[in-house]
């Protein structure tokens, strides 16, 4: 099955909170999305974006959403410095009864959603994977 660009959008930092939710709406013009797959692509879009907004230098953000055979591929690119994704998973993986901190929850919920998460080498974009069939 041929891969469907569905959005490729700059946001900015006020569009936020709106970008999971138009996320959302673009996706159901295409599949049927019950709450639960709702509910995924939401949480994983806002934890992504918030993440960008409490920790990066960024100044603008790129969302790139596509369909395939049943997969949803999200990526967020910002235009800040990145971050070591390495000691964000390593932190992930000892995050268990830590789960009401702060600091990792995010990505961790991020890679319970998701079945592919994948950082670029600067650590500066995410690309995701949900199976939404």
């Amino acid at each position: 099955m041929r891969e469907l660009i569905l959005k490729k959008v700059q946001i900015n930092f006020c569009e936020l909170d709106s970008a999971a939710d138009v996320l959302v709406e673009t996706v159901r013009g295409r599949i049927l999305l019950n709450e639960e797959k709702e509910y995924r692509i939401k949480l994983v879009c806002k934890e992504l974006l918030t993440n960008i907004l409490t920790y990066s230098d960024a100044r603008g953000i790129l969302l790139s959403v596509a369909l395939s055979a049943g997969n949803l591929t999200i990526t967020i690119e910002d235009d800040g410095s990145g971050f070591s994704h390495e000691d964000a998973m390593r932190q992930d993986c000892r995050q268990g009864a830590s789960l009401m901190r702060e600091n990792g929850r995010g990505i961790y919920l991020v890679r319970m959603m998701a079945e592919k998460v994948e950082y670029n080498e600067k650590g500066n974009a995410v690309t995701v994977t949900l199976d939404l069939s």
